[in-house]
């Protein structure tokens, strides 16, 4: 509540996904905006500020991180094929969700959204809350150069995190034992989603993982009361899973590995921050909590970022390796604001069920309005 005792005005949650979307069908849906002369300027700007990224990054180094390169402009007009390897990369993954969310945040599409609103982003979400919660000045020129610069920094920034991941295939051996004792199908990575477990008893568990030798595995999202992500060595989460899968068995718990191939929210991609100050020199620093029109709340820990001192490498450090409570911020931001409605950007419907599962046994319920492209109405 504010200082006054009294609630701030009711609002509208404003919620964007940030990994796990269905890039086969952002595919198509931005390859169909393209088309459309609107959404067809900010998609070449895009691609511009991905060539510039590719291009600062090494173009040599970038063309394997992800397979194929990022050839945006050629996958927009549907001139290069887009393979099944370059669509399981988290680069490729989150570029694509970020650029779809500029998309829907075009000034000419925001009407259904006027009023107060709170930004809140889901991992690399979270950039694409602060863009919708800029203040208009300036208009569609000045959208067009926050895209360049938020595109040009979300590519960088995810080469750079791959690159400080390396290979992220489990050992031979130990993928074989997991996938005949647990029959599971699909590739193991270095983050898995456990469903069903109590957080507290799967810190007891990633505890003793690690006290008997196990190797690297941090908890990086508390997504619910008993849902969470764990992220590391693909290795290490094989190993908690064959050396605690008794325990996960008796609990009726979920462990799937995610589709990720960077280990984002963990520690271990702390260098790529040394990078930071200079690629936002590089890119441009025209984003800044002094521009922010609405509330955008951190996710590592309750807080609004209007008055960040570094806005957007408090974002990108949240996203590279802090652990992040989605389930304390909604719940904070329920507390301090009580709105009654979130519109939900998607891509996937796997924020709102993760805020829905927050607040619905505490009785809060919101009006949850997806927000999608014409196309995919």
């Amino acid at each position: 509540m504010t200082s006054s005792g009294r609630h701030r005005p009711a609002s509208a949650l404003l919620l964007f996904s940030g990994f796990g979307a269905s890039v086969p069908g952002l595919v198509r849906q931005l390859q169909h905006l393209y088309r459309r002369p609107g959404d067809r300027q900010l998609l070449e700007v895009a691609a511009e500020a991905v060539d510039r990224a590719v291009y600062r990054f090494g173009p040599d180094r970038a063309r394997h991180l992800p397979p194929d390169g990022i050839p945006l402009r050629g996958w927009l007009r549907g001139q290069v094929p887009i393979t099944p390897a370059a669509l399981r990369s988290s680069v490729v993954e989150g570029l694509l969700t970020h650029l779809m969310h500029l998309c829907l945040l075009r000034p000419d599409a925001r009407a259904a959204w006027s009023g107060p609103v709170i930004g809140l982003g889901h991992s690399l979400g979270l950039i694409s809350a602060v863009i919708a919660s800029l203040k208009p000045d300036g208009g569609q020129q000045q959208f067009l150069r926050d895209a360049h610069e938020s595109m040009a920094m979300t590519t960088l920034t995810l080469l750079r995190c791959q690159q400080t991941a390396g290979n992220p295939h489990g050992e031979p051996g130990l993928v074989r034992r997991y996938a005949q004792l647990s029959g599971a199908k699909g590739r193991p990575g270095p983050m898995v989603a456990v469903s069903g477990l109590k957080v507290d008893r799967l810190r007891d568990l990633l505890a003793e993982h690690l006290a008997e030798g196990g190797r690297p595995v941090e908890l990086g999202l508390v997504n619910g009361p008993c849902d969470a992500v764990l992220c590391g060595s693909t290795n290490g989460l094989l190993e908690l899973w064959l050396r605690h899968r008794a325990a996960f068995a008796g609990a009726g718990a979920g462990y799937a590995f995610l589709r990720s191939t960077v280990p984002f929210h963990n520690s271990r991609l702390a260098p790529v921050l040394d990078h930071l100050g200079a690629d936002r020199a590089w890119a441009g620093t025209s984003i800044t909590s002094a521009r922010l029109a609405a509330p955008v709340y951190a996710t590592d820990f309750p807080r609004d970022l209007q008055r960040a001192g570094d806005l957007y490498a408090d974002c990108l450090s949240q996203v590279i390796c802090r652990p992040l409570d989605w389930s304390a911020t909604v719940r904070s931001v329920m507390a301090e604001h009580r709105p009654s409605r979130a519109f939900d950007f998607g891509p996937g419907v796997a924020v709102r069920m993760f805020t829905r599962k927050c607040l619905e046994p505490q009785g809060d319920v919101l009006e949850y309005i997806p927000v999608r492209p014409a196309s995919a109405a």
